[in-house]
């Protein structure tokens, strides 16, 4: 595993397990249409089956639900996000995950940031 960024307050092996290991993970595109208030998050890649690099966000939620996608439009959102903010030093605490349909008709999910 590589970890591409964090979020400031991943200061654990616990944070860390929960996000990128934990078997009770949801995918996002269980929670489509629903703002989701931010704990912790991680972007990171893993090599999948076949050594290919996957890049993926894991986050948990206030509630304690923890939720991880490799969603390319949704990952690379949430990392445009997170750069703009950091640019003024910042961090926001909302997003909600959206859909929608590409011009070949596959459906995806994206990442945009709420008040």
């Amino acid at each position: 595993m590589n970890i591409i960024s964090k979020s400031a307050n991943v200061a654990s092996a616990f944070d860390l397990y929960k996000l990128v290991q934990s078997p009770e993970r949801k995918k996002l595109t269980d929670v489509k249409g629903q703002t989701i208030e931010l704990d912790k998050w991680v972007l990171y890649t893993e090599p999948d089956k076949d050594g290919k690099e996957m890049y993926l966000l894991a986050l948990t939620s206030v509630d304690g639900d923890a939720y991880c996608t490799n969603s390319a439009t949704f990952c690379r959102s949430f990392e445009s996000a997170v750069a703009t903010f950091g640019q003024f030093g910042e961090e926001f605490h909302k997003i909600k995950v959206t859909t929608g349909t590409s011009k070949s008709g596959r459906d995806y999910i994206d990442c945009v940031v709420v008040g």
